[in-house]
């Protein structure tokens, strides 16, 4: 969850998810885009993504070692 660090959570989403990280993202994606070069920077976009709730996480691997997967669980 995040009640080791909760700020930190908060303050790291908000940043991920504001305006320039999205269009930082996007303009590299389309510089790439230009390249022939393979896909290299899926660090990048690791670290550009939301945080995960690891209660949900655990849930949908849960399920899955038990063959119980939905599509509800993992959404799109």
């Amino acid at each position: 969850g995040g009640k080791r660090f909760p700020t930190f959570g908060k303050v790291y989403r908000a940043f991920v998810e504001s305006f320039i990280a999205k269009a930082y993202v996007g303009g590299n994606d389309a510089l790439r885009g230009l390249s022939q070069a393979p896909l290299e920077d899926w660090v990048e976009k690791s670290l550009f993504s939301s945080p995960v709730e690891v209660e949900n996480v655990a849930g949908v691997l849960s399920a899955a070692a038990l063959g119980l997967v939905t599509r509800e669980m993992v959404g799109d």
